[in-house]
């Protein structure tokens, strides 16, 4: 059984064009969790309502230890307060382990969900994650148009 930071791997490992926003690491590891429910195990992330919706800090601290041990790049984004990140690598190499040892359905799953994110635009993706789980924009400061 994959760790959930194994899953974070893998899911920056499937995003069509390589860099993910710290946002659309969130929501995709978010749905994925949702979506494939007891699947992963039940050591996954624990989201709660933030603002932006589901937020869980733990992906943060394990983005930046990942970063630490070479499997992650961050490069801050042009005027913004917030690193995209990419597998260096070591990450690709360590992701190739996981995809040989990993439920293939759950990593195509995984894959289209990522697809699915970044096909969107920040507001979009945001409406459809509220519309879907409504309790999840409980605290956001996000309003719609």
């Amino acid at each position: 059984m994959q760790s959930r930071q194994d899953w974070l791997l893998l899911t920056l490992s499937k995003s069509p064009g390589g860099a993910m926003s710290p946002v659309q690491i969130q929501k995709s590891l978010f749905l994925f969790g949702r979506e494939a429910g007891s699947s992963i195990g039940t050591h996954f992330y624990s989201f709660v309502p933030y603002d932006y919706g589901p937020f869980d800090a733990a992906i943060c601290v394990d983005l930046r230890r990942m970063e630490h041990e070479g499997h992650v790049s961050g490069q801050w984004s042009p005027g913004r307060s917030w690193k995209n990140y990419t597998l260096t690598g070591y990450g690709r190499k360590t992701v190739l382990v996981l995809e040989r040892d990993a439920d293939a359905r759950l990593v195509e799953f995984l894959e289209r969900i990522v697809v699915w994110v970044k096909g969107r635009s920040f507001s979009n993706l945001l409406r459809s994650i509220y519309a879907a789980y409504p309790e999840f924009a409980a605290n956001s400061v996000f309003r719609a148009k």
